[in-house]
């Protein structure tokens, strides 16, 4: 008698723990906001062989206007270095900003519409 009662006690609490057991809270990812309010993006970009990107500019029109060496972080965090260059169409005003992360490969960085001059003295950001 003593057994049963003994083994019904230890049933009964391997199941108590397993019904009582609660999972572990994981917190829910949420962005670190630095002090400064400022906080990384991830962006998604348009890379390819640079035939294929420098044909995508050719269809509107875009001349080379402005170059420099520009630097950027990627979503794992690494810094990359590559070439920059602005290309604007003047009459249509469409723009785009690329990156050439080596040799092979270009990204359209920044397309856009509506370029024009920063007209607005005093005006900050």
């Amino acid at each position: 008698m003593q057994k049963t009662i003994l083994i019904g006690f230890l049933f009964w609490l391997l199941s108590a723990t397993t019904v009582f057991a609660q999972p572990e809270a994981t917190p829910s990812p949420t962005p670190q906001v630095p002090n400064d309010g400022i906080v990384n993006l991830p962006v998604m970009l348009d890379c390819g062989p640079i035939a294929s990107i420098m044909e995508i500019l050719q269809n509107y029109k875009e001349l080379p206007t402005a170059t420099g060496d520009a630097s950027w972080r990627i979503p794992n965090g690494q810094m990359l270095k590559g070439r920059m260059v602005i290309w604007i169409n003047p009459q249509t005003k469409s723009f785009s900003i690329t990156i050439q992360p080596n040799e092979d490969m270009a990204c359209i960085f920044l397309p856009g519409m509506n370029f024009a001059p920063f007209n607005n003295p005093g005006t900050s950001l």
